[in-house]
């Protein structure tokens, strides 16, 4: 019983590193969070290795893209279909 318990506070721990790491817990979900931390090596390990992702993202460069890649439909040579369900998509009528 005590594994259960131990495994469901971990993956709740878990789900919050990301919003841990912002500083975005309340006080008790940060206090509670903590408590778990210094005590599971897992989870401890799982908040260190966030932590150097979102390090070593910060040091990627930004790189601007040298044009838009946004497609209009004018660009496709297609024209939507009256009636259709978007885009290219099947028509209402189409449907079995």
């Amino acid at each position: 019983m005590f594994a259960i318990g131990r495994k469901r506070e971990c993956r709740r721990v878990r789900d919050k590193l990301s919003e841990y790491i912002d500083d975005r817990l309340g006080i008790d979900e940060r206090d509670s969070a903590e408590s778990h931390l210094e005590s599971c090596d897992a989870c401890s390990q799982e908040l260190e290795a966030l932590r150097m992702t979102v390090h070593l993202l910060n040091q990627v460069p930004v790189v601007p893209v040298p044009r838009s890649f946004a497609i209009r439909e004018t660009e496709t040579g297609r024209e939507q279909v009256p009636g259709s369900r978007g885009w290219g998509g099947p028509s209402s009528s189409a449907r079995l």
